[in-house]
């Protein structure tokens, strides 16, 4: 009689164990989703985000930084585009995009650049 409650509180447990590795790995997109969004932000602030965003991933891949102009201009492109059609994500959906893509979530990738980009946001 004494294995079934073993048994019952050993997969509580494991469920339980498991219900917060699945929280867990949902917790940067839950607070993604909670951030301040695009349409309640200034172009600057978009821009900023863009602009550090595109830079860390650049970096990361292993690419030559381009030209600080280079940069400027695929960042002003971008943030023109998310106002116009992607202004229902939030700022740290913008940064988890991009970090995401860059790590391979959403296959594979030859370089960063700004219609690259416009695909991890989709």
């Amino acid at each position: 009689m004494e294995i079934v409650p073993k048994l019952v509180h050993t997969q509580s447990w494991a469920q339980l164990a498991i219900i917060q590795t699945q929280e867990t790995a949902l917790t940067p997109y839950l607070e993604a989703l909670d951030s301040k969004k695009v349409k309640d932000s200034s172009e600057l602030e978009v821009a900023a985000i863009v602009s550090e965003a595109l830079h860390k991933a650049i970096f990361f891949v292993g690419h030559h930084l381009p030209s600080e102009k280079d940069l400027y201009n695929l960042a002003k492109k971008l943030v023109e585009i998310i106002f116009s059609k992607f202004k229902a994500l939030s700022l740290n959906e913008i940064k988890l995009a991009i970090n995401n893509g860059i790590c391979g979530e959403y296959g594979d990738f030859v370089t960063v650049s700004g219609v690259q980009v416009l695909k991890w946001f989709k």
